[in-house]
């Protein structure tokens, strides 16, 4: 059960502090409008989804390694929050963007989730398989 909790820990912290990190970067360098400015620029969240796509892959892969044979329940579980923080983050943002990039955002939470987790397993097959 503690390793099951850590992986959902892991997977929250992973998600969120790369994501945040960097929309950060990018909001400092110009990419991004300063915070609380409205836009609506496709490619701007297009590129958003391109990086939270990999984090969020990457965070399900250090979920199911942290969670080990409870992997399949803690990526279910993640990947469903995230859903459901996605779906909160546009309807307490809206009118700040694109209600499409949530809508995505949440409809992808699941699916790429246990695609993170179905890597993982990949690997650790790859590995018994060659030892």
């Amino acid at each position: 059960m503690k390793r099951l909790i850590l992986a959902i820990i892991a997977a929250i912290l992973i998600n969120g502090i790369f994501a945040t990190a960097v929309d950060e970067v990018f909001h400092a360098i110009g990419v991004y409008p300063p915070h609380g400015t409205p836009y609506f620029d496709t490619d701007l969240f297009l590129l958003a989804l391109s990086y939270r796509v990999i984090i969020t892959i990457f965070a399900a892969y250090i979920t199911a390694m942290i969670a080990k044979e409870k992997a399949k329940t803690a990526l279910w579980f993640t990947g469903i929050l995230g859903a459901v923080l996605w779906l909160a983050g546009t309807i307490a943002m809206h009118g700040m963007g694109p209600t499409w990039y949530g809508i995505v955002g949440a409809a992808t939470s699941l699916p790429l989730a246990l695609f993170g987790g179905e890597l993982y397993k990949r690997r650790l097959q790859k590995l018994s398989t060659s030892l």
